[in-house]
């Protein structure tokens, strides 16, 4: 008489297959897990991100020079104690969680506005987790962190320019002044259009996405290999709407150069002082040619990236070069960041 082993150990591994993913969707509640995920590194747990965009950004802007930020012990000590926040305090992920940092010469940070990928937060991810989310996926949602507290930071300081000058007692004055009212013109632009991108970003990593991640999850027997596949796809989608991936890569280097823009421009507008020229009898800053210089490129970068939006939008219309990755929900993405852009372009 034969015995099968190839049946016992398939069993066998059925079995134990059958044990993991118990322990990881009930014991673990893989949901909640990425629950965290998703608030800690999208920003959209409103206290967290409120209270560490306070921290960091003003302590940012007490600083004299990009060299000065690089002060690696107290930007450690803003972060850690950041994630200390009372709402956040039930998620294991932050109970792991660590800061680390790049070292990134002065002049490089000058030229490549790098300074928001300084820190990186890491968890470490014990087992059977670690088999579905990897240091890889990890990676990935730090980019992602970064891209939205980039804007979270612009919105931030453009924000601070219009406060700045809304307090200043010549605020009166001041308005009368030709220089003065296009500034404001230009961050008022400018303000819209990074506040409607992050609120494109956000609206559909919290919306369509997350729904899309929690149906795949509701499907029936489900293994390992599936739940990678499930969260790995859901990671794609997101790196997609914050436009990191390689097909999206004209698009991430497009917002490169018009954040720039927009960083030198706050630069520029928060150190301007505004003088009376006794030739005009209006107020004028030193700074307006650079501000206008900043604001004629912003606008070049702004067009560019509608364009290139328009174009990906009319290939999946045609069908040419059609994308999977490029689904119905991604299309529906474009076309909301397009419209709601118009208004201000």
């Amino acid at each position: 008489m034969l015995y099968n082993f190839r049946d016992v150990l398939n069993m066998r591994l059925h079995l134990t297959q059958n044990a993991i993913m118990d322990y990881v969707m009930n014991q673990l509640h893989f949901e909640d897990l990425l629950l965290c995920l998703k608030n800690t590194y999208f920003l959209q747990d409103e206290s967290f991100s409120q209270h560490l965009c306070e921290k960091l950004f003003k302590w940012v802007m007490k600083c004299s020079s990009l060299g000065e930020f690089a002060d690696w012990p107290i930007l450690n000590k803003i972060l850690t104690r950041s994630t200390a926040i009372p709402s956040l305090s039930n998620f294991p992920f932050l109970e792991s969680a660590s800061v680390n940092f790049v070292s990134i010469s002065e002049e490089y940070l000058s030229k490549k506005n790098k300074f928001l990928r300084f820190f990186q937060f890491q968890f470490e991810i014990d087992w059977p987790l670690n088999v579905i989310i990897h240091k890889a996926c990890i990676t990935q949602y730090i980019n992602i962190h970064s891209r939205i507290l980039e804007l979270e930071f612009l919105c931030w300081l453009l924000g601070k320019i219009w406060r700045l000058h809304f307090i200043d007692a010549r605020s009166e004055v001041l308005q009368q002044s030709p220089q003065y009212r296009k500034v404001i013109l230009y961050r008022f632009n400018m303000h819209q259009f990074v506040r409607v991108l992050r609120s494109c970003i956000h609206q559909d990593l919290g919306g369509p996405l997350w729904q899309f991640l929690l149906k795949s999850l509701n499907t029936k027997e489900l293994s390992i290999d599936a739940l990678e596949d499930i969260h790995l796809k859901y990671l794609e989608k997101a790196l997609e709407r914050c436009f990191l991936t390689q097909d999206t890569h004209h698009l991430h280097e497009i917002l490169e150069l018009l954040f720039r823009q927009v960083n030198t421009f706050c630069d520029a507008a928060l150190a301007a002082s505004w003088e009376m020229n006794p030739d005009t009898n209006y107020f004028e800053s030193s700074n307006f040619p650079l501000l206008s210089d900043c604001y004629k490129r912003y606008t070049k970068c702004r067009d560019r990236f509608y364009e290139f939006i328009w174009k990906i939008l009319s290939k999946m219309i045609t069908r040419k070069k059609f994308k999977p990755t490029w689904d119905e929900h991604y299309k529906l993405y474009l076309e909301t960041v397009l419209e709601s852009g118009k208004g201000y372009s």
